[in-house]
């Protein structure tokens, strides 16, 4: 058994290209996975999905510590779309394979690392200009992580989803929404504040196989 230290000089990029790896496997995993029927439901443009696989690695707290948009990139941020029906309702679903690493590494005193990451979905009607995420959102389809301690480190990955319900919208007219990635890393002393990342402690996060899919809700027995 070949044995690494967690604080090493080569330990962090070693680490990184082997979470990396393992990141890009298990999405490729689950690739695939939209279930045919609700394409037919929702038509091509009410349903979309990128298979590719998005990651970061930091050892930097996000700016002012909060939550920051991933610049927009088409690969990875989808766009659906739909006719507002009679009832002024729709459902909108987000699902994603999402994966996070944190690594806490402070000798003299233990310290947290947190992260979190996901999609949030913007929306605009037709003739808008398309909103930006702004820094300081979350929300949506996400994904949390931390770990407490001197050295030591926590990954988790899962599938997840949400649905969010939107009312009162304007009927008949097109209503858009792209999905968005955020992510945001942090960590915090003994007495919960927020500081910088110590040397040596650092977050890794990936997102893959993302799936964004509109659908109306009627309020009637004649699709109102």
């Amino acid at each position: 058994m070949v044995k690494y230290s967690l604080n090493g000089p080569d330990a962090t990029a070693r680490q990184f290209r082997s979470l990396r790896k393992d990141q890009s496997e298990n999405a490729a995993a689950i690739s695939g996975a939209i279930n045919p029927v609700l394409q037919y439901l929702t038509g091509g443009d009410g349903i979309a999905q990128s298979n590719l696989l998005w990651y970061m690695n930091s050892s930097q707290a996000t700016t002012d510590y909060n939550p920051q948009p991933a610049p927009y990139d088409p690969g990875h941020d989808k766009d659906v779309s739909i006719v507002v029906p009679k009832s002024g309702k729709v459902l909108l679903t987000t699902q994603a394979w999402i994966s996070i690493k944190v690594n806490a590494y402070s000798p003299d005193n233990p310290v947290s690392v947190n992260a979190r990451t996901g999609i949030l979905p913007v929306f605009w009607y037709d003739g808008q200009e398309v909103p930006e995420l702004l820094p300081g959102s979350f929300g949506g389809c996400q994904l949390f992580a931390s770990v407490w301690g001197i050295n030591n480190s926590q990954q988790t990955g899962m599938s997840l989803s949400t649905t969010k319900y939107y009312s009162d919208l304007a009927v008949g007219e097109r209503l858009n929404f792209r999905s968005r990635r955020f992510y945001w890393g942090w960590a915090q002393n003994a007495t919960g504040g927020k500081i910088p990342l110590p040397q040596g402690s650092w977050y890794s996060m990936a997102i893959g196989t993302m799936t964004i899919q509109v659908m109306p809700v009627y309020s009637g027995g004649q699709g109102d």
